[in-house]
């Protein structure tokens, strides 16, 4: 819903003259954003973890990518490959390899008190437990 309101002022300066009859046009969108169902919001929470990890997983697998120079026989560089095969501008794959190295970094630190780390991670007990590791 958009609401519009008129101002109007009968003398206004301009340097050193005063202009008369400015009127101004003020909008302002109000979004009313609705309320999620309890099964909404579960599953809302639950592809949010699956994002989270998915970053998780792409930093992990960048890495060997670029560490065992797997792109060498199609493409010239690294900054390339990512490039033309994922779309990543140059620093992006490389900010996912820097954050899969902090997270492994945090658990190989505290692996008894991961499960404090969580809720700061949002990654689930389950997934590490599937896992082994995230």
């Amino acid at each position: 819903m958009v609401y519009t309101k008129s101002v109007r002022d009968n003398n206004f300066l301009v340097g050193r003259h005063v202009m008369s009859q400015a009127t101004l046009d003020i909008s302002v969108e109000v979004t009313d954003f609705p309320e999620l169902s309890y099964d909404e919001q579960q599953e809302r929470e639950h592809l949010e973890r699956l994002v989270e990890r998915a970053f998780y997983e792409a930093g992990k697998g960048l890495r060997a990518l670029r560490d065992k120079k797997l792109y060498r026989s199609t493409h010239t560089s690294f900054e390339n490959y990512c490039r033309e095969r994922f779309g990543f501008e140059r620093r992006q794959p490389y900010r996912l390899i820097e954050a899969a190295g902090v997270i492994d970094n945090i658990v190989e630190m505290c692996p008894s008190r991961t499960h404090l780390l969580l809720p700061t991670l949002r990654i689930s007990s389950s997934t590490i437990d599937q896992t082994g590791s995230f």
